[in-house]
């Protein structure tokens, strides 16, 4: 209703199966992490294949997971916006400037092998879950 003049461009796709879903995303020129719901494993997946995800720096949570894997791979801001008009233009630049997609493309793929050995994230982790299961034994 708010987009009455693209509302025929706008498609959804039913529920994939896991490899129809990384197909799908290996096949996109822009991957796009909704400012509402959290990227997590959906950037992680994007991430492997080399593609940038356009995310949103929120006050949640949920706007900052997206944004944390990319300050762990070094790349702090460079694909994440404050607004979603910043986000938009971000989308816009990926998905029409071919040489600049390929470049940021480039950047991730390198970049996140960061992602994959992280000995410190492991760490982290478990003393997380040593604390929780002590502090829920009492």
């Amino acid at each position: 209703a708010t987009i009455p003049d693209v509302a025929g461009r706008v498609r959804f796709v039913p529920r994939l199966s896991p490899e129809d879903f990384v197909s799908l995303t290996a096949a996109a020129d822009v991957v796009f992490d909704a400012p509402h719901f959290s990227g997590g494993n959906t950037s992680y997946e994007a991430f492997a294949l080399g593609k940038p995800v356009v995310t949103h720096i929120g006050e949640f949570m949920r706007g900052r997971v997206t944004h944390g894997q990319y300050r762990a791979m070094g790349l702090g801001d460079d694909f994440a916006r404050a607004t979603t008009a910043g986000m938009g233009d971000l989308a816009l630049r990926l998905g029409q400037d071919v040489d600049y997609r390929r470049d940021a493309e480039a950047r991730v793929r390198a970049a996140s092998e960061s992602l994959w050995d992280d000995d410190d994230a492991v760490a982290a982790f478990a003393e997380f879950l040593r604390f929780a299961h002590a502090r829920a034994m009492g």
